[in-house]
Order: structure tokens, then C-alpha cells, then sequence
């Protein structure tokens, strides 16, 4: 019965996405960089959805829409990642929780609860590298600084997500070959 339940829901969720295909951003060459951005501060996928006015709040969708969703959006980082790859933060955080993950099963293997101290420097490390890189500016100092180096004006309802991060490796390589304030 278990079984039967979980194919009739795999089947509800299969239906809605390929619904939703027809009205949600695929690509990230589509997505405006406002709903990624409101879609990572909020988590709220329905931004997904394409709508002819601007919305500046969707309400959840239910739960059959929100895997569908999901499926879509999961498509859409692996397409940026692709694109752009992981940062250096992201990658140092990564590397900072395969450490504690290391001394947690050194923990267990051993049977050494000392070893609970270095999984908890670990965790304060990494608050710490997770503060650090959330106080690393806003969305709005980083389009403040693309456009001043790039001398343009980004509009975040017409701006993809392609091209919104197209600017910041631009402005970077710009800033960093000394040709920022041309």
C-alpha cells in the first residue's frame, strides 16, 4: 500500500512539473536576477513562475507544487554552477565541514569523546566563515559596484541571472587588471 502511495505521488509531482514547464523560468539566461535573488533570501520557489506583473510577494505553494518546483529550481543552480562554478567561500566552507564530518568519525571510530573539542572548533569556524561571507556586502553594493566599474545601469527585472553574473566576473577582472575607473 506504502508502495502504491509513494508511485501515485511521484506521479502528482511529475504531472505539476510538466505543467509548471510551460509557465516557470528554465534557464538562467531567463530568470531576472531580482526573483533569484528574492528565491535565495525567501526560499520561496513560486518566484519561479512567470507572471506579467511584477510581484514583490508570492504566497508557498502546496506541497505536490512545491517538489515540482524544486525539480525545476534544482535544474536552474546546477545550469549556474555549470556556468560559474563555486566561489572560493563556498568551497573553504566545504572543505571546513568534510573537517568536522573527519573528527566526528574519528569520534565514533575511536570511541574518543575528546575529540568532540575539534568538532566543535570546527563548527565555530565555520559560523564564523558564514558570517563573514553574509557580511560581505548585499546585492545592492554588489550592482552599485558592477555599475560603476562597467558604467551601465541594471535593471533587475530585465537583467537574467547569466547576465547578472557575466557583469560581476567582467568588473572583477576589470578591477583587478587596474581598469576600473575608465
Amino acid at each position: 500500500m506504502k508502495k502504491l502511495f509513494l508511485r501515485y505521488l511521484v506521479y502528482l509531482v511529475n504531472r505539476e512539473e510538466k505543467k509548471l514547464l510551460n509557465k516557470c523560468y528554465t534557464s538562467i539566461d531567463e530568470l531576472p536576477i531580482f526573483y533569484w535573488r528574492k528565491i535565495n533570501e525567501s526560499g520561496n520557489l513560486s518566484f519561479l513562475i512567470k507572471s506579467d506583473i511584477i510581484t514583490l510577494n508570492k504566497k508557498q505553494p502546496n506541497k505536490i507544487k512545491q517538489v515540482a518546483l524544486s525539480k525545476i529550481w534544482d535544474r536552474l543552480y546546477d545550469e549556474y554552477i555549470l556556468m560559474f562554478g563555486f566561489s572560493e567561500d563556498f568551497k573553504e566552507i566545504q572543505r571546513k565541514k568534510v573537517e568536522q564530518a573527519m573528527w566526528r568519525l574519528r569520534m565514533i571510530a575511536e570511541n574518543n569523546k575528546s575529540f568532540n573539542f575539534f568538532v566543535n572548533l570546527c563548527q565555530t569556524e565555520l559560523d564564523a566563515m558564514i558570517k563573514a561571507q553574509n557580511d560581505g556586502g548585499n546585492f545592492y553594493e554588489t550592482k552599485g559596484y558592477i555599475e560603476s566599474i562597467l558604467h551601465i545601469q541594471i535593471d533587475e527585472m530585465k537583467t537574467s541571472v547569466a547576465q547578472f553574473y557575466s557583469y560581476i566576473k567582467l568588473a572583477q577582472s576589470k578591477s583587478a587588471n587596474g581598469r576600473g575607473s575608465d
